[in-house]
Formats: structure tokens, sequence, C-alpha cells
């Protein structure tokens, strides 16, 4: 796959899966940079259907951004996707995936947690809140690998 194509697809993606979803130039800002993990795209079948960013941090890797299309969540397609990627991190030398979700994603936060990731702390004011002014807190977690 070309890498317009593959920009091209993930931002369709993207824009799925959030109602703050990324610009192209955001796309292609994060892949060209050496730093990142290649990104994870799902597939039904040929049909993408979700996809995961990493990027490495010394030993560790840093989830930036996991989306499901909404038809597709709630089948345990997310927590399958998650859990191949952490046994391929092992693999990998990586010690520890870390994270951090907006407070009012009960969903995500139970998809980490049913992956194993546990609380660390919390980050005040972290994310602007979508259509309104504000901003609302993040629930960093992690998982050792």
């Amino acid at each position: 796959m070309s890498a317009a194509m593959r920009i091209d697809q993930l931002f369709a993606l993207d824009q799925q899966c959030f109602p703050d979803h990324w610009s192209k130039s955001q796309w292609q800002t994060y892949l060209s940079k050496a730093d990142r993990f290649p990104c994870f795209t799902l597939f039904n079948g040929e049909e993408p259907i979700g996809f995961a960013l990493y990027q490495t941090l010394f030993d560790e890797v840093e989830l930036l951004r996991i989306g499901l299309v909404p038809d597709r969540r709630g089948q345990g397609w997310a927590a399958k996707m998650l859990a191949d990627q952490l046994e391929q991190f092992a693999g990998d030398g990586v010690n520890r995936v870390i994270l951090e979700v907006r407070v009012s994603n009960e969903a995500a936060i139970r998809l980490y947690q049913s992956v194993g990731f546990i609380t660390d702390g919390l980050r005040k004011h972290y994310y602007p809140l979508i259509g309104q002014e504000g901003r609302e807190d993040a629930i960093l977690m992690s998982r050792p690998v």
C-alpha cells in the first residue's frame, strides 16, 4: 500500500472513530517520525475497522490513539488488537505501555482494564472538551509487558 493510500485510509478511519479526529497533516507528521511504532490497522477481511498508534520512549511504548469504527465496538475487536500488540511488544524488548484516557471515556477505561492496565494517576485539565468550553482530566494508566 502506498504512503498516500495509507494516510487516506487512516484519516478516513479516524474520522469514523472520533469527533476530534486528526487532520491529514497530523497523520503525515505522525507517520514520518522515526520514534513511532508502525501504525497497527485492524481489518475484517479487506475492510479496515480499527487502528492503534504508538510511540517509543526508551524501553516504554506510549499508546497515542486507538480507534474502532462504531458498528464494531463491543465485540472484542479492540481487546484482541491490544492483546496481540502487547504480545508483540514483549518480543521487541518493551517493558511497559503507558497511556492517557479521558475520565469520561468509560468504555475505553474498561477496555484498558480488561487487558491489564492499571491507574497510575490523574492529569488535571489535560483534554479540551469536545464541542464546548473547558477542559477534562486524563487518567494515566500503564501495563507491564
